[in-house]
């Protein structure tokens, strides 16, 4: 049975906030522009890829799920893997922060996440400059952060969430604009993704 690799956009234009101070980098865009290269990406290299919701409006969080269990109970949820693109934030969209690092997250426990979001994390270390802004949480052994993100503990493939540094940190936004920003987050995504499925 082939691999199928689903890759999940953030949010919709409808989403309050979501977006810089400035308003030049809004989430939900920016994020489809993203899982938009990395599919064309994987796809050049041979592999099932596919999106939870192109379109800019987000019907809600239970049909990206529905799409992406449908699609484990056509290919079967062990042959199938899901990725969530996000930017993170520190307030509340109104002024600049501070904060800047990524993250990769998966649902509580260990789950089939766990080895999904290890492959992306290496990635990350791999290839970003400046690797002190890869934070990891080892206190269950492994580099992922975990929560009940609905999209992470609904769907029934291994899931995670990459949170790509912050749309309110001023010269994050500028780095994740920029044609540098673009090329190494969609490769870390690329590489991570493709050392996984070599595993599964």
């Amino acid at each position: 049975m082939s691999k199928l690799i689903i890759l999940g956009t953030a949010h919709g234009s409808n989403t309050p906030g979501k977006r810089s101070p400035d308003g030049r980098l809004r989430e939900f865009r920016w994020s489809r522009e993203i899982v938009s290269m990395v599919e064309e990406r994987l796809k050049a290299d041979g592999y099932d890829v596919t999106v939870d919701l192109r379109q800019d409006f987000e019907p809600s969080l239970a049909f990206r799920v529905k799409a992406v269990n449908n699609l484990c109970t056509k290919y079967g949820a062990k042959n199938c893997c899901y990725v969530s693109i996000h930017v993170n934030a520190a307030g509340m969209g109104d002024k600049w922060m501070t904060a800047s690092y990524w993250t990769v997250w998966t649902s509580r426990g260990q789950t089939r996440g766990d080895k999904l979001a290890t492959s992306i994390w290496n990635a990350a270390r791999e290839l970003m400059h400046d690797k002190t802004k890869v934070k990891a949480d080892w206190r269950d052994g492994d580099a992922d952060y975990e929560s009940n993100f609905y999209v992470l503990t609904k769907t029934q493939c291994a899931a995670c969430l990459t949170e790509n540094f912050f749309q309110d940190n001023e010269t994050d936004v500028e780095w994740l604009l920029s044609e540098e920003g673009k090329r190494i987050i969609v490769d870390v995504h690329v590489k991570g993704i493709e050392e996984y499925i070599k595993q599964i």
